[in-house]
């Protein structure tokens, strides 16, 4: 990146920087010549930066970095520091996720060349989507409904316009099926979204809700809202033969619906220029929690079909496979959504916002609630967030802290807000103020010690306010507390151990009991705003961390980057040691 001066990157970190003005510079930067398609995706990048920085640095926030504390130069030095790494994190992601339809954006790999560099299985559609195995025999009429009667759909050709003529086209053809409604609510007079059954099929060709992308149509259930994670299939349309770009992009999607929900075996894609039909599916080959990496997953594709045209009786069709899918339930596409229901109301998940052993949170509610689920055989770790959560409550509540909205004591499930925007590479001195007054009412008014203070426990709501989430390692500073733990036959903590304090560190080191105090919440903290303001210190902290260690190897490495990381003779280094005592103290 050029050495433009940090006044320049603090305008634009500052979101006073136009988004013309910043595409301007991409475009400049890279070396996109005049009339390069490419262009387009320099002002993705931009628009995609601003929201960012729109998200995470309000245009009146003052200058990042816990450290108001060190003078101008070492907060422009941040902030220049975050901004290349998320130019460089959303620079990867455009070209290795969110593929153009051209060359990769700002890159140079394409959909062609992501198709060819997977080793795609081909097979028999019925092998590729086992579900239609039990279709019935179908007579060469009755190419049309799902009911009875025969009508072979009207679908443009594979030569016209695919977003103003191919796309409608297809979704008219569909409503050729018996009880299909038109709920399309704009009165622009063009079809764009369809129930049939208990599916939704929407024109989503604008909409990049999938990892960045945009398929032409998605299926989804009734009442479920448009997101990857509940995504029952997507349909790609193409003009002209089918060809290797769009397959690309077939498989891209598969993938990107297995990335968005851990517990999905596999999902399809239905390729089409409405003349010929080819159905793509991923399957997972190992079952994880986490996210998935592509070698993880095994894509298949099936033969090319006729989408109308009829043969010998009793042969299946192109296009009687997509009337049946609507016969079909969720299961049969790979759909697996979990049951998160109270006595109140059912949650439907929208995402996975993240995953422990002992339970996950998913968003509901449009993505603006969060629904923890805690696994059967932890009835104590639900019992003790609840506690914490309904102490917090009948305190009044605090801004900057979870507020209970439902729970369910048969399914172990909690209902909160806000679901918060992580920190990531920001930190400014108001939220560090904001996470404080959420840890000085646990400490002082609710006589709790959090526990688990990091950097993915603090974020901001949907107005922009800092807050402190995931109270379920909370305990109480009394007698009590101290007594059980004090009697038990081993140290006890729950929290993290890489922003943990001395004490606790030290504690799990020697096998001596650490009692909860505030100082070690304080020292958390520190840590957590050290590792937001300093770009790459994170990673030097996960790849020093042995994650299949023991405690004793975990405790030792954490120690020992600590040491290194806070011992450094440089003003910043000084100013970070001074807060850390200062946290120690409580």
């Amino acid at each position: 990146m050029d050495q433009r001066p940090r006044s320049y990157w603090a305008t634009v970190v500052s979101m006073r920087e136009s988004e013309s003005g910043l595409s301007g510079y991409l475009i400049e930067r890279f070396g996109i010549k005049t009339g390069d398609l490419r262009q387009d995706d320099a002002h993705v990048l931009a628009r995609r930066l601003r929201e960012f920085f729109e998200g995470a640095v309000p245009a009146t926030a003052p200058a990042m970095g816990a450290a108001g504390l060190m003078g101008p130069s070492y907060r422009d030095e941040i902030m220049v520091q975050m901004l290349e790494m998320k130019m460089r994190e959303l620079k990867r992601e455009l070209q290795g996720e969110f593929w153009s339809s051209r060359a990769g954006a700002l890159g140079t790999t394409s959909y062609e060349q992501y198709y060819a560099q997977m080793n795609i299985r081909t097979k028999g559609i019925d092998q590729i989507f086992p579900g239609l195995k039990t279709m019935p025999p179908v007579d060469e009429d009755h190419l049309g409904t799902i009911a009875s009667h025969s009508c072979r759909p009207l679908l443009p050709g594979k030569e016209s316009s695919e977003n103003n003529e191919m796309l409608p086209g297809f979704l008219k053809a569909l409503m050729s099926l018996d009880g299909a409604e038109d709920i399309t609510s704009s009165s622009a007079g063009t079809i764009s979204k369809i129930k049939v059954g208990k599916f939704i099929v929407e024109d989503t060709h604008k909409k990049m809700y999938l990892g960045g992308c945009a398929p032409d149509l998605t299926l989804r259930l009734a009442g479920s809202p448009l997101c990857a994670f509940g995504t029952i299939a997507v349909i790609e349309l193409q003009t002209g033969s089918l060809d290797n770009k769009h397959r690309g992009k077939a498989v891209k999607y598969t993938k990107e619906l297995l990335e968005a929900n851990p517990d999905r075996p596999f999902a399809f894609c239905l390729l089409t220029n409405t003349e010929e039909l080819q159905v793509f599916r991923a399957s997972r080959t190992l079952r994880t929690s986490t996210r998935a990496s592509g070698s993880e997953f095994v894509f298949e594709c099936s033969d090319l079909v006729s989408l109308c045209e009829a043969t010998s009786a009793g042969s299946l069709q192109g296009w009687e496979y997509i009337v049946q899918m609507f016969k079909l339930d969720a299961s049969s596409f790979g759909q697996v959504a979990p049951e998160l229901t109270t006595k109140n109301e059912v949650y439907i998940a929208t995402s996975l916002l993240g995953s422990t052993k002992n339970s996950r949170v998913y968003g509901v509610k449009d993505g603006l609630k969060a629904c923890k689920q805690h696994i059967k055989n932890r009835k104590r770790s639900f019992d003790t967030e609840l506690a914490v959560l309904k102490k917090i409550a009948h305190s009044g509540g605090h801004p900057s802290l979870p507020k209970l909205l439902d729970f369910d004591q048969n399914q172990l499930l909690l209902v909160t807000e806000p679901v918060v925007t992580h920190l990531g590479g920001t930190f400014s001195f108001n939220t560090l103020k904001d996470i404080l007054g959420a840890l000085s009412h646990m400490h002082l008014n609710l006589k709790l010690v959090h526990r688990d203070i990091e950097p993915k426990h603090m974020g901001l709501d949907a107005q922009g306010l800092p807050c402190l989430i995931d109270v379920g390692s909370a305990v109480t500073m009394d007698e009590t507390t101290a007594n059980e733990i004090l009697s038990g036959a081993r140290p006890y903590y729950s929290g993290t151990l890489l922003f943990a304090s001395d004490e606790v560190l030290d504690g799990l080191e020697s096998g001596c009991v650490c009692v909860p105090k505030a100082a070690q919440d304080m020292v958390a903290l520190v840590k957590s705003a050290y590792i937001m303001v300093h770009a790459g210190a994170e990673q030097s902290l996960m790849r020093c961390f042995p994650m299949n260690g023991s405690t004793e190897e975990k405790v030792t490495a954490v120690k020992s980057f600590w040491s290194t990381e806070l011992s450094k003779e440089t003003p910043a280094g000084n100013a970070w040691r001074e807060v850390l005592i200062a946290g120690r103290l409580g």
